[in-house]
């Protein structure tokens, strides 16, 4: 098996480079190219939920391209820069910022005040943020308890500093794919100052420092505190990658850009977690770095794209394990990934869209050449309830497979004409729409461009068990889970136990949860669905028994009343009278 893998990752990504479209400077690549964009327009007169996130884009742009209108700096002012103090180095201790200094040619990118996302301070809108604000004296915030406003230190503002810089950041991707979309040059002259003004500042900071010996000295990303959160590079790359000829006949030099790109693929190598969810977070944001950069013969150090691709498919770092050996974390036989459901699923969610970017370059269906992807997406139906939902051991709630897992499977099913699979996934997706748990629409370009128009009007075999997805045992040794499952529909129950093995679950001894009457219940009530007094209302029910609520509050006080004189005849010294000598000695001898 480690062998297969082995040489598929290899043959895989090296497809790449036979690829013209990929390596002669054609762009976009990443999520679309220019022989694809008619037919996604005609895509737009029968597909309504694709119409809709493209109306409520434009819709979104106009406000911002009218206050640029009259301003044309108004969104560009707002990215949260050393203005100012053009400082090129940032300090940072345990998982604050300290200070910055040092001093470039053009205005710099600020680094994230705290590792923490919470504050006490209420984070600003965009409308409410200062143009080209640098001030010594930190941020101006109102306090969410006294709501008076007070100095605060970058430190105590939460992800206020990255979070500004990714709206105004998303919102010149977006407007650089609505260039290529419409051609109309609004929408590139909106997107590009703000493109420049980031990348340039981006390159004259360094990486940041951490002055003391705390963990952070190995996680820090360039805008942010960890290399999982450098979400910022992904917008970057989707709007150089649909800009890149509106650049180019502007004549603006790419240089600094491609620097930067390679600069954040260093520092997400060099940094970050490799033996849990994180290594593959960033090997997402790896993906985008190669998707956008040239063949590694364009540039002098030799970093492009195959560079980038090598270390994210086949050659592992310390801090940076490749695909090719994060699969080995898989157990091969049963697909589960050694964390909790949550972390699990969305790793696989995580893979699969590594894999969808792949594929879109090499169409070389990418789900066949790494099999151990397809067996662990699927395997997460052992995770569920006969009600549809996920077991909550560990870090955990009771939610659901992530529906793009589901989504991303139909596409790769759907381009590549495997119909039964596509059939029998769309079909378990079905009962999610119906009961209103999930809504077929996007939420970025992503989704946008690879879920299928429509999903197949299939009647296929919803029974898990018979499609084999879902078996009456399962055992996962890696992270100590064993389930059973017995009946089906209002009559099916489960019992789910598991020790303490795997990340994000709890050492502390074993957990079980049980599921009866479509409820799950668990011994120490966390995070699921059912109380005391909604088990004894279901017994009533079963037993349709029907007792008024004061009924039911009589027979509680008289238990209690009960319980309480039979604790006091047994503490208390032995009475005189014959009768409740006799009930005083039953009690004590039954309590024996």
């Amino acid at each position: 098996m480690t062998c297969t893998i082995v040489v598929f990752c290899s043959v895989s990504w090296s497809q790449v480079k036979k690829n013209d479209d990929f390596t002669s400077f054609h762009h976009p690549r990443i999520l679309n190219s220019d022989t694809s964009r008619d037919s996604f327009l005609k895509s737009l007169e029968s597909v309504e939920w694709k119409k809709e996130y493209i109306e409520r884009k434009k819709k979104d742009m106009e406000k911002y391209l009218d206050r640029c209108e009259n301003d044309p700096e108004w969104l560009v002012s707002r990215l949260q820069m050393n203005w100012k103090t053009k400082h090129t180095n940032v300090y940072l201790k345990g998982g604050n910022f300290s200070h910055s200094d040092g001093e470039a040619p053009v205005p710099t990118v600020r680094f994230s005040g705290t590792r923490d996302w919470a504050t006490d301070y209420q984070k600003l809108r965009l409308e409410e943020v200062s143009p080209y604000y640098d001030d010594e004296r930190g941020y101006y915030l109102k306090h969410k308890e006294t709501g008076k406003k007070e100095w605060v230190h970058p430190s105590k503002v939460g992800h206020m500093i990255e979070g500004i810089n990714r709206s105004i950041l998303s919102i010149a991707q977006d407007a650089a794919f609505l260039y290529w979309l419409t051609g109309d040059k609004k929408y590139a002259e909106l997107a590009s100052p703000v493109f420049f003004t980031y990348t340039e500042g981006m390159y004259y900071r360094n990486p940041p420092e951490v002055l003391d010996d705390s963990n952070q000295r190995f996680i820090s990303g360039l805008a942010t505190f960890e290399v999982i959160h450098e979400q910022a590079v992904v917008y970057l790359a989707l709007t150089y990658d649909y800009l890149y000829h509106y650049f180019v006949q502007e004549n603006k030099s790419l240089d600094h850009a491609q620097a930067v790109f390679q600069k954040w693929g260093d520092q997400i190598i060099q940094f970050g977690i490799p033996d849990n969810n994180w290594n593959l977070f960033q090997a997402r944001f790896l993906m985008y770095i190669a998707l956008v950069l040239e063949g590694d013969d364009h540039y002098d150090n030799g970093k492009g794209q195959q560079y980038y691709l090598k270390y994210t498919f086949d050659e592992s770092t310390p801090r940076q394990i490749a695909i090719k050996d994060a699969l080995l974390v898989y157990d091969q036989q049963t697909g589960i990934w050694p964390e909790s459901p949550s972390y699990s699923m969305h790793v696989n969610t995580t893979l699969l869209e590594i894999l969808t970017l792949l594929d879109n370059v090499t169409n070389a269906n990418e789900l066949v050449n790494y099999p151990m992807i397809e067996k662990a997406a699927l395997a997460c139906f052992q995770y569920l309830f006969p009600s549809g939902n996920n077991v909550g051991f560990g870090d955990s709630g009771h939610g659901t497979i992530p529906f793009e897992n589901f989504e991303l499977l139909i596409s790769n099913y759907h381009k590549y004409g495997s119909i039964s699979k596509e059939k029998l996934l769309s079909s378990l997706l079905q009962p999610y729409i119906q009961n209103g748990q999930y809504k077929r629409k996007v939420d970025n370009l992503f989704q946008l461009n690879f879920y299928v128009d429509e999903l197949e009007d299939s009647t296929a075999v919803r029974d898990l068990v018979y499609s084999g997805l879902m078996t009456p045992t399962f055992y996962a040794p890696n992270v100590s889970m064993f389930v059973q499952r017995m009946g089906k529909g209002d009559q099916a129950t489960m019992v789910s136990t598991v020790g303490s093995y795997g990340n994000h679950a709890h050492t502390n001894g074993i957990a079980m949860e049980l599921y009866a009457n479509n409820y799950v219940l668990a011994p120490d009530m966390v995070g699921v669905e059912v109380t005391g007094a909604l088990i004894l209302r279901n017994i009533m029910q079963r037993c349709r028994l029907i007792i008024p609520w004061w009924w039911m509050v009589n027979l509680i006080i008289a238990i209690c009343v009960a319980f309480i004189l039979i604790v006091w005849i047994i503490i208390t010294p032995c009475p005189e009278n014959y009768i409740l000598r006799l009930i005083r000695c039953h009690f004590v001898r039954f309590r024996l």
